[in-house]
């Protein structure tokens, strides 16, 4: 941009697989910025897709078609405002007998309309195990949790 600097106002939205952030200023001062916007976005990016990978022999990231299709299985709850009620409704329902990641019961309350920080997410399914309402299993070099149907009190043997 070579010239007088324009005092027009302008707002950048850029945005990724997994974010979008904006950037707002005169065009010649977004300029002179553009390369430092592209690597951090392109920082950003970088970080969040290891995120979402799953360990295994080829490493697959998860695409948006899958988390749709997965979206569409979560169960629908009744929200209240004790997070861990929420997170006992989805494990008592179908859906929390197989194993799942924190990453998915924390989209699980998201679909629910209960957005939840995944380092939380840890402490409360942390929780739930040491008080012996869920399972934990390490598959994959990530714990996934689950709840065991609870046994009727019969004496077959």
């Amino acid at each position: 941009m070579e010239g007088k600097e324009s005092p027009l106002l302008v707002k950048l939205l850029i945005k990724g697989r997994n974010f979008e952030f904006s950037a707002e200023g005169k065009t010649s001062d977004l300029y002179k910025e553009l390369d430092t916007l592209i690597q951090f976005a392109e920082t950003v990016s970088k970080k969040l897709e290891t995120r979402f990978e799953t360990a295994g022999a080829q490493n697959l990231t998860i695409s948006t078609e899958e988390t749709t299709q997965d979206i569409a299985k979560v169960p629908l709850i009744t929200p209240s405002n004790n997070v861990v009620e929420n997170i006992k409704s989805l494990f008592d329902t179908p859906w929390g007998k197989i194993p799942r990641k924190n990453v998915e019961v924390a989209k699980a309350l998201e679909v629910n309309a209960v957005p939840i920080d995944n380092n939380q997410m840890s402490n409360y399914l942390t929780r739930l195990v040491k008080r012996g309402y869920l399972k934990r299993i390490e598959k994959e070099g990530q714990y996934h949790y689950y709840k065991v149907p609870e046994q009727p009190n019969s004496k077959e043997n």
